[in-house]
């Protein structure tokens, strides 16, 4: 897959750290879903400040506040557009005791699967399977970015 990374906020992105954990999160991936090439999609990952942010938000969803990440699906080769806003992802962080490039990554595996058509807000029985899904899949990138050091 290609990624694009397009940082239009104030705060670094652990690129390098996001490009070697995805690469990881998509050979996880494809074990799961081997009905998608993900050999030739494309993913833009947007960082935007807090105040653009929260206008596409309330755009979009309605929401009058910035939120950690919004999806938005493309037509093939492209999976689509992850919009995320490191302040808040940092807020997180803070709140989950781990570090930003961890919630990063957590959260782009969080988008990816909404991209791939995976929801959580209006059914329990969804959420309950895409949430594990992403916890199994965010732990053993992990496991496997450990022993890469």
């Amino acid at each position: 897959m290609k990624i694009e990374f397009i940082n239009n906020s104030s705060v670094s992105i652990p690129k390098k750290y996001l490009q070697q954990s995805l690469k990881i999160f998509l050979k996880l991936l494809v074990k799961k879903r081997k009905d998608i090439d993900f050999k030739n999609l494309e993913l833009s990952l947007v960082f935007l400040d807090p105040l653009a942010a929260k206008k596409i938000n309330k755009k979009y969803r309605n929401k009058n506040y910035a939120t950690d990440v919004l999806s938005f699906t493309s037509m093939p080769p492209a999976l689509g557009e992850l919009i995320m806003c490191p302040q808040v992802l940092k807020e997180q962080a803070k709140e989950q005791k781990h570090s930003f490039r961890t919630e990063v990554l957590y959260m782009t595996i969080h988008g990816i699967l909404h991209l791939l058509g995976y929801e959580h807000e209006n059914d329990a029985q969804k959420a309950k399977e895409m949430l594990s899904l992403q916890e199994e899949l965010f732990t053993k990138t992990l496991q496997k970015l450990v022993f890469l050091k």
